[in-house]
């Protein structure tokens, strides 16, 4: 696998990585005796801390989750604690009509083929706005990893991960607060965004 350091392409993505992975089935077989490999798509999948993995993965149409997750954990520009980030993270494949967290062997590729008649099945939505949905690819929180163990994470780089996510979701009213929560809340970020608390009215 090969990662390359790509310029940000809009200013909402702080960076880019490009991945190119080779045949995971068996790759110490010569090209000669190789099975057919299907095509190479550029695959973008979009984490909460507004990065951009782009992906060409051999095979994109067989690719499963758990395949390309294991691309991204493994980036070296991402800096992720490889056996944490495998437990804690997983892609999903969510847009402004449905949100669907998907399973090791599911492969996104097919799921984005079938999005319309997931949409039709599960949403609410009317026709016109089924047809114009558009979903990506999300690395984000897997939704069965227990919260009590979330709690004791350490790793700076999976907590900035973390966070970005929790921030989004409290942003777009997913997760309740009582008002002193979110006035704490709206108070770290502050500290993020301002740096320190300056008594004069301005951040140091």
């Amino acid at each position: 696998m090969q990662l390359l350091q790509l310029p940000c392409s809009t200013k909402s993505t702080t960076a880019s990585v490009q991945a190119s992975l080779t045949s995971a089935s068996n790759p110490s077989t010569s090209s000669s005796t190789e099975p057919f490999q299907g095509p190479v798509i550029p695959t973008s999948v979009y984490l909460h801390s507004r990065t951009a993995v782009i992906m060409e993965v051999e095979d994109t149409p067989s690719a499963t989750t758990e395949l390309l997750c294991q691309a991204i954990i493994n980036s070296d520009e991402l800096g992720l604690n490889k056996i944490l980030a495998a437990q804690i993270f997983t892609l999903w494949m969510t847009s402004p009509l449905l949100e669907l967290q998907l399973k090791p062997t599911h492969k996104p590729y097919e799921i984005r083929q079938k999005w319309r008649s997931l949409v039709e099945q599960y949403s609410h939505a009317s026709y016109n706005r089924q047809q114009r949905d558009e979903p990506k690819i999300m690395f984000q929180r897997n939704v069965f990893f227990p919260q009590h163990l979330e709690e004791k994470i350490k790793d700076h780089k999976i907590l900035e991960l973390l966070y970005e996510e929790a921030r989004s979701n409290i942003l777009q009213g997913r997760y309740p607060c009582e008002v002193i929560h979110y006035i704490m809340l709206g108070g770290i970020q502050a500290r993020i965004e301002l740096g320190p608390y300056n008594p004069l009215g301005r951040a140091n």
